[in-house]
């Protein structure tokens, strides 16, 4: 049952959005997963999805799932990029 299924509590971990390249050059929107427990994270899945309005109207994006077999202790793992034109949403990360 699902109550037996222990899910463990995650600390130490966070994300960030942050632009690659130089000016001019190749700038792109990256996700990051953060690693900053002194264990390395194993079978990690992300889900990410936007939702909000504009214009009045409605939006939403696809749900998608990302799997991160091994991030290392103390790194950073690539999630996913992402295009400014959605910067207008709620981005969620689960």
């Amino acid at each position: 049952m699902i109550k037996d299924i222990n899910i463990p509590e995650v600390k130490n971990v966070t994300l960030a959005i942050a632009r690659t390249g130089v000016e001019g050059l190749q700038n792109e929107w990256k996700v990051y997963l953060i690693n900053n427990n002194d264990v390395a994270l194993e079978n990690t899945l992300v889900a990410s999805k936007g939702y909000g309005e504009k214009d009045g109207e409605q939006q939403n994006t696809s749900i998608l799932r990302h799997f991160l077999e091994t991030v290392p202790p103390h790194s950073t793992a690539l999630i996913e990029p992402i295009d400014p034109a959605v910067f207008h949403l709620n981005n969620e990360y689960w």
